[in-house]
Formats: structure tokens, sequence, C-alpha cells
């Protein structure tokens, strides 16, 4: 297995009553734009995830858009040595 670069994984999640009004526009980080992995609603909660390949070493900030004023949560992790191309 060859070793890669790093990856930026963000979790976004949000109780099920505030989901109708509330979603996502994007998700950033040092300007750049992160892709929706997938999202999986269980027990009243959505969960999303989205991610970046490669995304520049350093302390930036991660900025998530949403479409209305709601309350979410949003954590994010990164991980070295990522195969790029056979990821997920």
């Amino acid at each position: 297995m060859s070793r890669g670069g790093p990856r930026l994984c963000i979790e976004r999640r949000q109780s099920r009553s505030q989901l109708r009004s509330t979603t996502v526009s994007s998700i950033t980080y040092n300007n750049l734009a992160l892709s929706p992995l997938s999202s999986v609603l269980s027990n009243d909660v959505r969960t999303e995830l989205w991610y970046r390949k490669n995304p520049p070493s350093g302390a930036y900030s991660v900025i998530v858009t949403i479409g209305a004023n709601r309350m979410v949560a949003a954590g994010a992790m990164t991980f070295s040595g990522v195969h790029q191309t056979t990821t997920f």
C-alpha cells in the first residue's frame, strides 16, 4: 500500500427537530471547499461527513455555512498517510 498525503474530515450533527429548515450550504478549510461524503439520519440526529483530499497543512479555520440560524455541532479531524485515489 502506498502512503499518501493528509486528509481532512468534518462531521456535522443536528437534531431532527431542526432539519427541515437547515441545510449545509458549504464547508471550507483555508477558503477551500470540502466535498460531502455521506449523511445518515438515526435516532433523530442527522450526521454528515465532508472531506478534502490533500488539504494544506497549518492552522486554518473550518467554516460551516448553513441555510438558517440553528444550532449545530461540528468537529474536524485530520489524517496522514491516506491513499489519495482509493480513500473510502
